[in-house]
């Protein structure tokens, strides 16, 4: 049995449950660990998110996406982001520079070869 420290900073009891961390471990998404994971290099880690996920795809997501695509043209790791978004069906957002209805285009033509 392990113990932990509750936010009160009281001692509560707690069972290690090696169940939920595999289940953790099935979730995650897995990480390549050769040279420095993509994200700490990507452009857009210190800019607001809110950017990348616009609503609609007319009007003023318009100008939104285009400014998405901007942080993106500039991306040492814009590539592998690419790459997650497809390799993890991403259906919302600007990824690797492109929008959904873009990477959907690829997908279905890398699905067509």
């Amino acid at each position: 049995m392990l113990f932990c420290c509750a936010t009160d900073g009281a001692r509560t009891n707690s069972t290690h449950n090696r169940d939920t961390e595999n289940l953790l471990a099935l979730t995650l998404p897995v990480i390549e660990t050769r040279g420095p994971d993509w994200r700490t290099l990507a452009a857009c880690r210190n800019t607001d998110p809110a950017l990348f996920f616009p609503i609609g795809t007319t009007g003023p997501a318009v100008e939104q996406i285009e400014h998405a695509k901007a942080v993106c043209g500039q991306c040492p790791a814009r590539q592998p982001c690419l790459e997650f978004a497809l390799d993890t069906r991403q259906d919302s957002g600007v990824w690797g520079g492109l929008t959904e209805e873009e990477r959907h285009r690829i997908r279905r033509l890398t699905i067509l070869d």
